[in-house]
């Protein structure tokens, strides 16, 4: 008799994959605006910094009504990046977002230490008004549950930007209990 060992990883898996489900108690939305110039190259990396981008995490917690004490970690979910007026995002070839909390001097002066949130390492090519990011699996207690943040969008191009466009990053983060 001839046994296969498919049957027993998929049993392995499966019995793996049993366990407690880690749903989120809550989901903070948050967006922040660029706008990038035309005609910029490929070679940068083009950095697109917003100070004081409000992370709403109170109103967020006082509409969800739950204890503060009660509440874990805070990870990124997922974040779209979108084209405003529906211009094409095939120029982009990759993605990286990155949070600092809120202290612009120290930003400036390059001693803040930042914490990169959403990414995306290659944007396929075909037309599209919206490029989705992946999230990043660090704790980002110590930056959201704050007033206000720092967010710093990278941006790679695989060709010349062709005009100036409005984008509008849509950032999602979970919420999960202690």
């Amino acid at each position: 008799m001839r046994l296969s060992i498919y049957p027993i990883l998929c049993l392995l898996l499966f019995l793996s994959a049993c366990g407690e489900s880690n749903e989120s108690l809550l989901e903070v939305k948050n967006q922040t605006d660029i706008q990038v110039l035309a005609g910029q190259g490929v070679i940068a990396t083009h950095y697109y910094t917003n100070f004081d981008v409000p992370t709403l995490w109170g109103s967020h917690l006082g509409n969800s009504g739950l204890d503060v004490n009660a509440l874990g970690d805070v990870l990124a979910n997922r974040a779209t990046l979108v084209s405003l007026f529906g211009e094409d995002l095939n120029y982009i070839e990759k993605v990286s977002v990155w949070a600092y909390p809120n202290d612009p001097i120290a930003y400036t002066n390059g001693s803040l230490v930042g914490t990169e949130i959403f990414f995306l390492d290659f944007a396929e090519i075909r037309a599209k008004q919206e490029i989705q990011l992946f999230g990043n699996l660090t704790v980002l207690n110590d930056i959201i549950t704050e007033d206000r943040m720092i967010v710093e969008i990278r941006l790679n191009y695989r060709s010349i930007t062709p005009t100036n466009m409005d984008l509008r990053l849509n950032m999602e983060f979970s919420v999960f209990e202690k």
